[in-house]
């Protein structure tokens, strides 16, 4: 009689995300040939999906950036017309 197996946390996070690839796991069973090429193709897709992402959220920064600076110019300048003001007004 075999000893019992124990089911370990990295095999319970498998069992979470995908029972049926567990099971498949667990009884040493390999997927098919065409279920390898679907995750590749899944994999890919998410490997763009996380490019185009990453790319966005850069490009957000950027703008934030840009608008930030603006808003520090804008806000100079404002300060400087208010002393220009003041200044000539107490002359």
């Amino acid at each position: 009689m075999a000893p019992p197996r124990f089911i370990i946390a990295s095999e319970v996070r498998e069992y979470v995300f995908c029972p049926r690839s567990w099971a498949y796991r667990r009884r040493r069973i390999k997927p098919p040939p065409e279920a390898l090429v679907q995750r590749k193709a899944r994999l890919e897709q998410g490997n763009r999906y996380h490019r185009e992402h990453g790319e966005a959220v850069c490009r957000v920064e950027r703008q934030l950036e840009k608008g930030n600076s603006l808003v520090k110019v804008g806000l100079t300048v404002i300060v400087w017309g208010l002393a220009a003001w003041l200044y000539f007004l107490s002359r």
